[in-house]
């Protein structure tokens, strides 16, 4: 499975408070100028951070892109905790644990993939989480996440808030280049500071 190359954490919200149904309520007065993009960009600004307790396990969600903004694209964010030094035993219990934030997507005609665990490798997710190298260990005090290229230079980076009881994420260019939109197998054309992506996740799956 490929994993979009995003990494992610936010603090304000109970993860058991995340609505366990799909059907969204008009959290903010209907506006035909906005876009569902834009108003993502308002739930993130009147957000709080969240911690990255918050957000162990997976949580399904949707992404709209600069150039797609009112296309709905599924999403799966996962949160795992490991330690980076492998089964090292009980002599070492105070190794630090390593924390990350992924993000996988789904097939471009089906942004309900995520929404059952039942329709994928659930288990076999997180063990992808754990092992890709493109996803750095999250930062904290706030939460965020650094998406490397194979430059090993940063090329993304994720913020995160809860807002309307959502996991929002906020993607933002850290270099000039053409990022892929990995739905579409289209390019992005972004300069450092650009938001190129924003996501909202909502349903909590473990």
């Amino acid at each position: 499975m490929k994993a979009v190359l995003i990494s992610l954490v936010l603090l304000g919200f109970s993860a058991s408070a995340l609505p366990t149904d799909l059907a969204i309520a008009n959290h903010f007065p209907a506006d035909a100028q906005k876009t569902k993009f834009d108003y993502l960009q308002d739930w993130f600004k009147a957000g709080t951070p969240v911690t990255f307790d918050q957000l162990r396990g997976a949580t399904s969600g949707r992404c709209f892109y600069m150039n797609e903004k009112n296309t709905p694209r599924g999403d799966l964010l996962v949160g795992v905790e490991y330690n980076a030094d492998g089964d090292v035993g009980p002599g070492f219990p105070a190794d630090p644990l390593t924390q990350k934030m992924v993000s996988f997507y789904a097939p471009k005609d089906r942004p309900n993939y995520f929404d059952d665990r039942a329709g994928f490798d659930y288990n076999q997710t997180l063990e992808s989480a754990r092992t890709t190298k493109t996803f750095q260990p999250i930062q904290t005090s706030p939460v965020s996440s650094t998406i490397i290229g194979n430059n090993k230079k940063p090329w993304m980076t994720l913020d995160f808030a809860s807002s309307q009881n959502f996991i929002v994420v906020k993607m933002t260019a850290q270099m000039k280049k053409e990022y892929p939109n990995w739905w579409t197998d289209a390019f992005l054309k972004a300069n450092p500071g650009d938001v190129v992506c924003m996501c909202y996740f909502f349903k909590r799956l473990d």
